[in-house]
């Protein structure tokens, strides 16, 4: 409700005062979508803040019936709208360009993972980082970092059976 509403008001004119007093290239960082949607609302307009997304939030423009997480040049197809008239690439290069960018935790940690393949990251560097429902920061970066297996895949691509699941992590580490 209006309590809400208030909180989140209040947490947008903090980032915002906390952007413009510094003069830092800043990026907030959100749980949700929603919530960039309504940084956006609230300062898009009087700030130049810009909102990039993961590619399943954006249609693609060669196979319009698929998200750009699903089309071709995700499998190495050189797309002809990948430089210039792809909604996920352009938001992703406008971003890239920006002074006040928002976006999830999810898209920004796999931004990141540019560096670790020594790509730049396609969002740049920051100064200044605002995590907006700073709690759940942690559950963030732990979601992104977990690796499930399945008994299935591992016997059928290992040959292996995997481990019991009360198993100490030094036995697991033998297995591997």
């Amino acid at each position: 409700g209006s309590r809400a509403m208030r909180r989140i008001t209040t947490d947008t004119l903090i980032a915002a005062l906390l952007y413009m007093a510094s003069g830092y290239r800043t990026l907030v960082l959100t749980n949700t979508k929603a919530l960039q949607t309504q940084y956006m609302q609230i300062l898009a307009g009087t700030t130049g803040m810009v909102d990039v997304r993961g590619q399943v939030s954006y249609q693609c423009r060669l196979e319009p019936d698929l998200v750009v997480a699903d089309g071709a040049c995700q499998g190495g197809y050189r797309c002809q709208y990948k430089e210039g008239g792809c909604s996920y690439y352009d938001a992703v290069g406008q971003a890239g360009r920006s002074p006040l960018v928002v976006t999830n935790y999810a898209f920004h940690l796999t931004s990141l993972k540019s560096a670790e393949r020594r790509l730049p990251n396609p969002l740049g560097e920051f100064d200044l980082l605002i995590c907006d429902e700073a709690d759940v920061a942690l559950s963030a970066l732990e979601s992104y970092l977990t690796i499930s297996l399945y008994r299935g895949s591992v016997r059928s691509l290992l040959r292996k059976e995997l481990p019991p699941i009360n198993t100490e992590f030094a036995q697991l580490r033998s297995w591997a």
